[in-house]
């Protein structure tokens, strides 16, 4: 741990995948529905091996999301935004705030339901967005738009 560490008022959290599982399950839910009414005109034995593998691919998916989410941070600091993803390679993005030009936040309706958004950020020398994250909590990104905010652009 270094001196900047210490000094760092830090608040790491970790992206949301429940928007993810619950659009699996959506799509699993579908496509169940659509394939018991094809079925109906194909064999009736099918079904149960049918419904198995859907549920079983969409229940995969879904822990998948869970592990890769263990290996997503997001650290909000006092000076900087430092995005660290990777399970076996890690890739880490450090962005001061003086720099950010531009953020933007999206949400759609399930994003809404379950308080998250997607935040998008521009950085000055960057030629389109820099950093993307998506299923972050809303208290999060706002807490990123405050400290971007507080910092005052630097001209060197």
């Amino acid at each position: 741990m270094n001196n900047d560490d210490q000094k760092c008022e830090k608040i790491t959290t970790h992206p949301g995948v429940e928007k993810y599982q619950i659009k699996i399950a959506a799509i699993a839910l579908v496509i169940s529905v659509i394939s018991l009414l094809l079925i109906q005109f194909i064999s009736a034995n099918i079904e149960t091996y049918l419904l198995a593998i859907i549920w079983g691919i969409a229940i995969l998916l879904m822990i998948i999301a869970e592990i890769n989410k263990r290996f997503v941070t997001v650290d909000i600091c006092t000076e900087d935004l430092t995005f660290t993803k990777g399970i076996l390679k890690t890739k880490a993005t450090v962005i001061k705030y003086p720099s950010i030009t531009n953020l933007h936040v999206n949400r759609d309706i399930l994003d809404r339901i379950l308080g998250l958004g997607q935040i998008q950020v521009d950085t000055a020398g960057s030629t389109g967005i820099e950093l993307e994250v998506d299923g972050l909590k809303m208290e999060h990104i706002k807490e990123i738009i405050k400290r971007a905010q507080k910092t005052p652009l630097q001209v060197e």
